[in-house]
């Protein structure tokens, strides 16, 4: 009876697993970017976040779009993503007001290529 019931909770299981919806959801997750870009971002708490979305990309078997923080990260992510493939993604150009002159955010783009960022977003100014 039991045996039974693991195997009709087994095809359960695939069913909604590969179910249209599920299909499309993680469709959607893996166009979207995981994202730290808070204040008081360190080593520390980068370390940490990584970590974390590497347990949610393992348990879930969905990649992310990418990881996405401050230039300054690029390199330790760089590290700690092993041979997961989500892109590295960071912003640049005086993120988030953009108020910088044209030579800094060029600057700053390329030391972020430099340190192993896959992406780059640049912010606009838009004053």
């Amino acid at each position: 009876m039991i045996v039974k019931a693991l195997q009709q909770a087994d095809l359960f299981k695939e069913k909604i697993i590969e179910s249209p919806d599920v299909k499309q959801l993680k469709q959607i997750i893996s166009l979207i970017d995981y994202t730290t870009l808070n204040d008081i971002d360190s080593i520390e708490s980068v370390t940490k976040w990584v970590k974390e979305s590497q347990l949610l990309i393992e348990k879930s078997g969905v990649n992310f779009g990418g990881w996405c923080t401050y230039a300054e990260f690029a390199t330790l992510v760089k590290s700690l993503r092993g041979f997961a493939p989500v892109s590295i993604a960071v912003v640049s150009g005086n993120f988030p007001s953009g108020k910088a002159v044209t030579e800094l955010k060029v600057s700053e783009s390329v030391l972020a290529e430099q340190a192993g960022a896959d992406e780059i977003d640049v912010v606009i100014n838009k004053g």
